[in-house]
């Protein structure tokens, strides 16, 4: 993994934009290579001054590489504002998994990080939380808190059903909870 120092050599980071610009590098940035300054003047050639992390994965999170290690940007981003490694998650506040606003940004668990998720794709109520029953042929709203799935109640209505999980969630889950 690349330290603070290099990454903070290699890249520009603007935190109110959340954005990453490759910087000019140093022959001393490439110790191993055989002809450092040709290394050097290619990689500048082909780097220097561009946006950097503009690649979208799957999921919607920017990555790039420098140096030819793969990286999310919001882990960077995270290392190039604080100095250090993220311990854990990086949980992006808005849900938007390509907004790398400091501001968006904060360190969390797996499980917080999961909380701030919005309801899946093949959601069929409309609500995050929120299922159809077949049994008793009524909405039912469950959530999920350390690893429990806590049922909570049935309901005529969907939008019943999610205002329930919707107290639990805020709650269960506190800053890291997302109606969906």
């Amino acid at each position: 993994m690349h330290d603070f120092k290099l990454m903070e050599k290699i890249l520009s980071y603007d935190p109110e934009l959340g954005r990453f610009h490759y910087k000019t590098a140093t022959e001393d940035m490439f110790p191993n290579a055989k002809f450092p300054h040709a290394i050097c003047a290619s990689w500048n050639t082909q780097h220097a001054g561009n946006e950097a992390f503009t690649t979208k994965d799957a999921n919607g999170y920017l990555i790039g590489s420098v140096f030819g290690v793969r990286l999310l940007a919001h882990r960077v981003a995270w290392l190039l504002h604080t100095g250090s490694w993220p311990s854990a998650y990086i949980d992006h506040i808005n849900g938007d998994p390509g907004d790398n606003r400091i501001s968006n940004l904060r360190e969390a668990t797996h499980g917080q990080n999961l909380h701030n998720q919005g309801a899946y794709k093949n959601n069929t109520s409309g609500y995050k939380g929120v299922s159809w029953n077949k049994g008793v042929k009524k909405w039912q709203a469950l959530i999920r808190h350390n690893g429990k799935l806590h049922y909570l109640g049935i309901f005529e209505c969907p939008k019943e059903a999610h205002e329930e999980y919707s107290k639990a969630a805020e709650k269960m889950h506190g800053e890291f909870e997302n109606g969906g």
